[in-house]
């Protein structure tokens, strides 16, 4: 069986120290998103393009600190492909600054399939 106080670390979702139920009541504010940012790395004329792990955010302020956050990571690493690079990273650095991708359904999706017994915690039935 597992501890229903189990952190959520392991999660696609960079939470914190979130159990399950709370992720579940966290994610009910309408304040509440979840959040990915892409960036860039390029190896001469190899471009990649890599998505962040899902971020809970509660304001866009937040939203906007991992967006640069992840813009710098590209203008620094991902401009140098050729052809691609520019182009990647010019679309990354849009995503990331109009806060990034959402990603709310994944996380719905994930807090779906966990077991039956922590979504009734989150509910108060036990």
């Amino acid at each position: 069986m597992q501890d229903s106080h189990q952190s959520v670390d392991f999660a696609p979702v960079r939470a914190g120290s979130y159990t399950v139920a709370g992720l579940q009541n966290a994610l009910q504010d309408e304040n509440t998103h979840c959040s990915r940012f892409e960036y860039c790395l390029s190896f001469l004329w190899v471009t990649l393009r890599y998505r962040s792990p899902v971020y809970l955010t509660t304001s866009n302020a937040e939203q906007m600190v991992y967006g640069v956050c992840y813009s710098l990571i590209s203008v620094i690493f991902g401009l140098w492909g050729l052809p691609w690079g520019p182009i990647l990273t010019a679309k990354a650095i849009w995503v990331n600054l109009n806060g990034g991708n959402d990603a709310s359904e994944e996380v719905e999706d994930w807090l779906d399939k966990q077991p039956i017994y922590e979504a009734q915690e989150a509910s108060g039935a036990a």
